[in-house]
């Protein structure tokens, strides 16, 4: 779907047939087009989770996929960065830039590393 949405807005013939009533359905059933994490600035995110943390009073941001859920991306984007921690401490290339300084701002702000 959001290929075929690029498609369309570059002028493109899209790989599948979708029509604007398509796209504004899905729109409007909270379908995002863009689920990139990696083009959103850390500072954006970390503020998005501070909103976060003072609406609900922790950082653990559900990651569920339901029309209900309006922080499906920074939860999605709260995994990328336990994930990238993780591969951190094993000594491995993560899938996400994040430094230490940006790590202990998580930290600092109450991020849980660990889940379990």
């Amino acid at each position: 779907m959001r290929e075929s949405s690029k498609a369309i807005k570059e002028g493109r013939s899209p790989g599948r047939k979708l029509s604007k009533a398509d796209i504004q359905y899905l729109e409007n059933a909270g379908f995002e087009w863009n689920v990139s994490n990696r083009n959103i600035p850390f500072d954006e995110r970390l503020k998005d989770l501070m909103a976060f943390k003072a609406e609900f009073g922790h950082c653990t941001v559900p990651q569920t996929k339901s029309r209900n859920n309006k922080h499906y991306s920074l939860g999605c984007w709260c995994s990328d960065m336990r994930r990238s921690y993780k591969a951190i401490k094993k000594g491995e290339t993560p899938r996400c830039k994040l430094s230490k300084a940006n790590s202990q701002r998580l930290e600092k702000a109450g991020f849980k590393w660990c889940l379990k």
